[in-house]
């Protein structure tokens, strides 16, 4: 409950988050770290979970504060002695961008959303299956901007199961992922 509680409180915070532009045209073409001609985004993920492979791809139709976006994430399976430590997991959805803190060459973001898991595999009191959640989701980022609009950095991601009873604690899924921004 309390998780579900901070995705809304991030989402409708949206005003409270929104700066005011004050740098004038001129200033802000004389900056190298500009971004390209389009505001979209595309963003790779890349890491690794208890040796479990997880790669993913963002999309932002924009970079300010408010603009929409989707996500799709995979995780490999990984066992150890025959027993499943990671499950396999494929997760879409979509998430709202929220710019804490953008100075300079630095921006922290955060986009909480909700989303669809597939994962594969679970135990229940049956046997094995699997199952479909939807819950919400987070992501936090802190990125570095390069020159010509890219940005590198890590980033959290959270998972959240709401509705599904038979999946019980892999429906919480919580990773470190490198990522890389371009505009598209």
């Amino acid at each position: 409950m309390k998780k579900t509680l901070m995705t809304l409180v991030c989402v409708f915070s949206i005003p409270v988050l929104a700066q005011k532009n004050t740098r004038t045209p001129a200033q802000a073409s004389a900056s190298n770290m500009t971004f390209a001609s389009s505001s979209k985004a595309l963003g790779l993920n890349l890491g690794f979970t208890k040796g479990a492979l997880n790669v993913g791809a963002t999309f932002d139709s924009g970079r300010e504060t408010g603009a929409f976006g989707g996500y799709f994430f995979y995780q490999t399976e990984k066992k150890e002695n025959s027993t499943i430590s990671v499950y396999n997991t494929m997760a879409f959805g979509g998430h709202v961008n929220l710019n804490v803190f953008n100075q300079n060459e630095w921006s922290f973001t955060v986009r909480p959303g909700v989303g669809l898991a597939i994962v594969k595999d679970v135990p229940t009191t049956t046997g094995k299956s699997d199952e479909t959640l939807i819950g919400p989701s987070i992501r936090w980022s802190f990125t570095r901007k390069l020159n010509g609009g890219q940005e590198i950095g890590i980033e959290k991601v959270d998972f959240w199961n709401l509705f599904n009873t038979n999946v019980n604690s892999p429906a919480e899924m919580s990773l470190l992922t490198f990522v890389f921004r371009m505009p598209i």
